[in-house]
């Protein structure tokens, strides 16, 4: 006899959850309950993709259509407006943020 007892079935050895994960059912990214930094879809990212941004837990939410890039929801948190709206800047001192409009107030030029 070999000492293996032919009863066991064999199992795979187990394996370390994908880099992103924080816990796994299995070691794809896309099979995590919990992420190490965001959540875009089923998948575990470093950050969120363009046109998306991270709320409070984590998970990444699309932009307001007006924006390219985004802070947050809504036209007034995108930081890139997109190719068929202007950038207008709030009133944020930081002026990080943008509101993307379809036209530029009669207090504004182009």
């Amino acid at each position: 006899s070999s000492g293996i007892n032919a009863e066991w079935p064999l199992r795979p050895g187990c394996k370390p959850c994908d880099e992103q994960c924080t816990i796994c059912t299995n070691e794809q990214n896309y099979d995590c309950p919990a992420c190490l930094k965001v959540k875009q879809g089923p998948y575990c990212q470093e950050q969120c993709d363009n046109g998306y941004y991270a709320d409070n837990d984590d998970i990444c939410r699309e932009c307001s259509n007006e924006c390219a890039t985004c802070t947050g929801p809504g036209k007034e948190n995108c930081t890139r407006c997109d190719s068929t709206h202007y950038s207008l800047p709030t009133k944020d001192i930081t002026m990080t943020t943008k509101q993307c409009v379809e036209q530029c107030p009669s207090n504004y030029g182009y």
